[in-house]
């Protein structure tokens, strides 16, 4: 995986040393569909992991919306699902890069 920056919903800056020593669950989307479902049925799986489990597994909900998917409405947002949840976002072009070097694709929402 080529080097990436993306932002994370408490403002950090999170790269590829995020990814290194354990588990990334990664969900793509944006929130106003599909995202209810997919995050409560990863809460459940979550939640069927031993405390030891759960320390090395992240699970990251990275929105390709940027633009409706602001810092802080992921934040408030991911409250509802589990505090271990972190959402990640970027640009346009940092979040092309990153889904394309994981396997994936996604057309933005006019």
């Amino acid at each position: 995986m080529r080097p990436f920056r993306l932002t994370g919903s408490d403002g950090s800056e999170f790269s590829n040393a995020n990814l290194r020593g354990h588990f990334s669950w990664a969900f793509f989307g944006f929130c106003p569909d599909i995202c209810p479902t997919t995050l409560s049925q990863l809460k459940l799986a979550y939640n069927q992991l031993n405390p030891n489990e759960q320390k090395l597994t992240d699970v990251l909900f990275v929105s390709v919306d940027p633009t409706r998917d602001t810092s802080g409405r992921l934040r408030d947002y991911l409250r509802f699902f589990h505090s271990d949840f972190s959402a990640l976002s970027g640009t346009g072009d940092q979040l092309k890069a990153f889904v394309f070097d994981v396997g994936g694709t996604f057309l933005p929402m006019p």
